[in-house]
């Protein structure tokens, strides 16, 4: 059972100890009335360790990238209207960081935790037509056979990378 912690304590990137409770606890018991009664748990052990999780990545991405990063927490209720699962809430906690200049052609960074595993990603959703050109000539040079064994490496380290929509 989900205690209200007085003064969660750090975890793993900033996260208490009891956000990944948290989410085990709501995994098991995923109905308004217990999430009622433990929201201000919500608040403290999730909502507040990713506001601030998320302004340290994206001043890390920052110092990466050179560009400023947003942020968004993705909600924790759930759309079940078209759903045959009726649980009203995500078991888990989902943030993207896009750039602020991005117009949707910048990669887009993910994080992902839920009570059994933590995910992280990036990718892009498409390019426009010059961005598209870039990347095919890139691609077809030296940088293409360094890409593929980067790429290489990351799978046969246990990273997964997913073929395009």
């Amino acid at each position: 059972m989900a205690k209200t912690p007085t003064n969660p304590s750090p975890g793993p990137w900033g996260f208490p100890v009891e956000t990944v409770a948290f989410l085990r606890d709501l995994k098991a018991n995923n109905d308004r009335e217990w999430f009622a009664r433990h929201k201000s748990v919500h608040e403290s052990a999730v909502q507040g360790p990713a506001k601030a999780f998320c302004a340290q990545v994206t001043d890390a991405l920052h110092g990466l990238t050179g560009m400023a990063h947003g942020w968004k927490i993705f909600r924790i209720h759930r759309d079940v209207r078209f759903s045959k699962d009726k649980t009203p809430y995500n078991a888990h906690l989902h943030v993207s960081f896009i750039p602020a200049q991005s117009r949707g052609l910048a990669p887009v960074w993910h994080f992902g935790l839920d009570p059994d595993e933590m995910a992280l990603g990036v990718g892009a959703f498409g390019f426009d037509k010059p961005g598209l050109e870039r990347y095919r000539a890139r691609v077809v040079g030296s940088d293409g056979d360094d890409l593929r064994a980067l790429l290489g490496g990351l799978v046969r380290g246990g990273m997964r990378l997913s073929e395009p929509e």
